[in-house]
């Protein structure tokens, strides 16, 4: 009888001790501040510095169609599922200055949110209505619209794909061809790029890229990442070679690659 008297005991003085020491739930306040720290720490280990990692942690939670928060999600989810990246992969954002406040205000006018929420979020952050951006992306649109008019009006096709019937024309933009830089191929150097863009079909019918943003792993010499630049800002695609995963706003990668042998 006295032993169990005496568990009894000290299972209520242990209820009592683990009830006291018990840490309570982290606040929705608390656990934000933890999403963010942890965020910020990841991107900081791959090259960002403190403030792009900052403004990159704000963007993949309040702003995430930005081009900031489009690229650093890769790397913080690659990291969370045990993948292995280069040291540098962050060093784009802080190259392309596309996580600083005024390139997060141009993409809250330019690229529609993902949904209402964050529309809010950038009416509050940068004072950006539905009403301003629908302004700025229609007058986008309108002077994309022109660019194409003049790129077909002053375009000079080569005899032979006009001749003798010109409706058998072809845009000579279907035929650009990734070009590998001399210099690389001679010191055997060969390379990958990503070129995350808005694509939209113009009215001959044809896939173009804009708004691109270009990451690579580190190391990629300045050759290879010019190439794949030139290469996606003048190629095209018509419905049926158009390949690129894109989502409901347009956003899509483009995979350049670069190795020795292929022709």
């Amino acid at each position: 009888m006295l032993k169990r008297r005496v568990l009894y005991a000290a299972m209520a003085a242990c209820a009592v001790s683990c009830s006291a020491h018990a840490a309570p739930p982290m606040t929705d306040a608390e656990w934000t501040a933890y999403e963010e720290s942890h965020t910020r720490f990841i991107l900081q280990q791959f090259g960002a510095d403190p403030e792009t990692a900052r403004w990159a942690a704000w963007a993949m939670k309040y702003q995430p169609s930005s081009r900031c928060a489009m690229s650093a999600r890769p790397v913080v989810h690659a990291v969370e599922g045990g993948m292995s990246l280069f040291p540098g992969e962050g060093e784009g954002m802080v190259v392309d200055h596309i996580c600083e406040p005024e390139a997060l205000k141009h993409d809250a006018l330019t690229i529609p949110p993902f949904s209402a929420i964050e529309g809010e979020n950038e009416r509050l952050q940068w004072g950006v209505t539905s009403t301003a951006r629908n302004k700025v992306i229609a007058a986008i649109l309108e002077r994309q619209k022109q660019d194409a008019r003049e790129y077909r009006k002053n375009l000079r096709p080569p005899a032979y794909l006009t001749a003798p019937d010109s409706k058998y024309f072809v845009d000579q933009c279907r035929f650009i061809r990734v070009e590998f830089p001399e210099t690389a191929q001679q010191e055997g150097r060969e390379g990958h790029v990503d070129a995350t863009c808005h694509f939209q079909k113009g009215n001959d019918n044809y896939w173009r890229a804009d708004s691109c943003h270009f990451s690579s792993p580190k190391g990629t010499g300045d050759d290879i990442i010019k190439s794949a630049k030139d290469f996606v800002t003048a190629k095209c695609w018509s419905s049926e070679d158009f390949d690129i995963k894109i989502n409901n706003y347009g956003i899509g990668t483009a995979e350049v690659d670069f190795t020795l042998g292929d022709e």
